[in-house]
């Protein structure tokens, strides 16, 4: 570090029109950068430029400047490189090609140097990206959803849940109804035999009386329990109906202008 600000008070406060080397200072220059040829050759770039830059203090050769540039820049010291090429490229008597290898030179440390704070920063965040939803550890539920399309825009008019359906609810309505059934069917069909039944006599008639009364009570009480059922039902299919669904959904348009809705 002191022999690099050596370095730069020479280069800035001894310009080579007032500084005259001695014959000493030149023979000395030329060891220096001798052995900073071995060095820089031996893969030891940080001695090399240090050595280098030694060297174009005691001799102002533009030369051992750019040797000590390069090092630098072999060095993976893209920073001090790159100045120390721009102060290079100043210098009187490096020529049109000399010029032009500094400026090659500082574009590659530029390049280097916004690779180094690229990857400081690390990757640039992918804009727009959405969370991945959680896998689903329960079975996939479904609801159907109508909704009616009107001028001021869709409104939904129910959203029906079949799961909800598998509930006590449900099964006593299947029971009430399919043992209303069977009682209606029975009551029907003993009504149908006492019609067969002779009424000649008053006891025959009591007999048609009683049975056709059996036989309709039988019926009524089918009826009851079937209605009763379908009442149950209809509760069921009520507690199945959620106005306020918050899950992804399927839009299925019809050709009535009402869209079903599949809620997964």
């Amino acid at each position: 570090m002191l022999s690099k600000i050596l370095f730069i008070l020479c280069l800035f406060l001894c310009p080579s029109v007032v500084c005259a080397q001695s014959a000493r200072d030149v023979l000395r220059a030329k060891e220096i950068a001798a052995s900073a040829k071995l060095d820089f050759d031996a893969g030891r770039f940080d001695a090399a430029a240090e050595k280098f830059h030694e060297a174009y203090v005691l001799s102002r050769k533009p030369a051992t400047l750019f040797n000590a540039a390069r090092a630098k820049q072999e060095a993976k010291k893209f920073a001090d490189a790159r100045d120390l090429f721009q102060i290079y490229k100043t210098l009187p008597k490096i020529g049109l090609d000399g010029y032009q290898e500094a400026e090659k030179r500082i574009a590659q440390c530029e390049a280097e140097l916004e690779k180094i704070e690229a990857a400081k920063a690390g990757p640039p965040p992918i804009v727009g990206e959405l969370p991945k939803d959680p896998t689903p550890t329960g079975g996939v539920e479904v609801s159907v959803e109508v909704t009616k399309v009107t001028d001021d825009g869709p409104t939904t008019s129910i959203v029906f849940e079949p799961r909800k359906l598998l509930s006590w609810q449900s099964g006593a309505a299947i029971a009430l109804v399919g043992t209303g059934i069977g009682l209606m069917v029975s009551g029907a069909g003993e009504s149908s035999e006492a019609n067969k039944l002779p009424t000649s006599t008053d006891a025959e008639q009591r007999t048609y009386q009683d049975a056709f009364s059996s036989a309709r009570a039988q019926w009524r009480i089918g009826l009851g329990l079937s209605v009763a059922g379908a009442g149950v039902a209809v509760w069921s299919v009520v507690r199945a109906i959620d106005f306020d669904p918050k899950r992804s959904a399927l839009l299925l348009p019809t050709t009535n202008g009402a869209v079903l809705v599949v809620k997964f």
